[in-house]
């Protein structure tokens, strides 16, 4: 049976040496910092800068200037100037604890708050600094020589002019703005997945142990579809001319050698299976024959299907088109 350990030596586990750590002039402190809207990748890395060519005595030698960028955008902050952090009412601090020593070491940790720059855009508006000169010029220009009607549309070009420096400002609001109103839309796999689910593929048995088993009939086509359509006509046809003139698509080696072959028997004429194979027709004739803008012409497609039943028209808009 294992020993119990003592009151005392449970005890003195919990009780943590707390050190702080003095700042050394030639050993960065740490900083957190603050990422409005777009934070940058675990792994980026970061780089404080410093004026060497002041005092350490000096309130400038606290200055600092963090930097890191990746090959499309820059993040830079500092703990100084009008973009630094002011009125914070309370100090941050960092520890590290030593699980061996039962030690917390803590050091003061000043906040900076971080700002992005796009490459592209700050690409675009150091090529555009020429055109802008050049429009201030023309504005001038106008105030000082133009008619009144003229100087009332550049004044009222001016009080409406959206500027960079303004939405510069408000980027980080309207990126967090954006990633709030587009959290719930669904990613590009999960919105394949739903467009392949609404497919109109009829789902197949996976333990069907003959083809008769493979598909359920009934998800293809209704028996009161299939009982709809005219087929006494197409039996009483001798000749695959005569056939093709009941047939919505005349080209289909698959259907014509079958029913051909239906009528030539001896017996018995299987009228289902001759059902089927004008059903199959109709799907063929509804995509090759009927163009997307005769879709909204039901005449013109009872035409380019030989004239089929309402039910059979109504069956194949519910499952093969869509509704705009």
């Amino acid at each position: 049976m294992g020993k119990r350990k003592s009151t005392e030596e449970h005890t003195s586990s919990r009780h943590v040496k707390v050190n702080a750590v003095e700042k050394e002039t030639d050993v960065e402190t740490p900083y957190l910092a603050a990422f409005p809207g777009t934070k940058p990748s675990s792994d980026m890395s970061f780089t404080a800068y410093k004026n060497n060519d002041v005092t350490s005595s000096s309130k400038k030698a606290e200055q600092r200037f963090v930097s890191g960028e990746t090959d499309k955008v820059i993040f830079s902050g500092a703990n100084y100037g009008p973009n630094s952090v002011r009125n914070n009412q309370c100090k941050y601090i960092v520890g590290v604890y030593s699980k061996k020593d039962n030690t917390l070491e803590i050091t003061n940790a000043p906040i900076i708050k971080m700002s992005r720059t796009v490459k592209a855009l700050d690409t675009e508006i150091a090529g555009n600094t020429t055109m802008a000169r050049g429009n201030i010029a023309r504005t001038a220009l106008g105030l000082a020589f133009g008619t009144a009607k003229a100087k009332q549309q550049l004044k009222s070009d001016e009080r409406n002019m959206v500027k960079g420096d303004d939405l510069m400002e408000e980027m980080d609001t309207l990126h967090s703005e954006i990633s709030k109103a587009t959290v719930n839309i669904p990613k590009k796999e999960e919105m394949k997945k739903s467009m392949e689910s609404e497919l109109p593929v009829p789902k197949h048995n996976i333990d069907a142990e003959s083809p008769e088993e493979a598909y359920d009939i009934e998800s293809i086509v209704t028996d009161e579809e299939l009982n709809s359509l005219q087929f006494k006509d197409v039996l009483k046809e001798t000749s695959l001319e005569g056939i093709k003139t009941h047939l919505a698509y005349h080209d289909s080696k698959f259907v014509n050698d079958r029913i051909m072959s239906i009528i030539g028997s001896s017996g018995k004429k299987d009228r289902t299976r001759v059902r089927k194979l004008m059903y199959i027709n109709l799907l063929m004739g509804y995509y090759l024959r009927v163009r997307p803008n005769d879709l909204k012409n039901r005449r013109k497609v009872e035409a380019a299907l030989k004239t089929p039943s309402s039910i059979v028209l109504d069956g194949l808009a519910e499952r093969y088109t869509e509704s705009n």
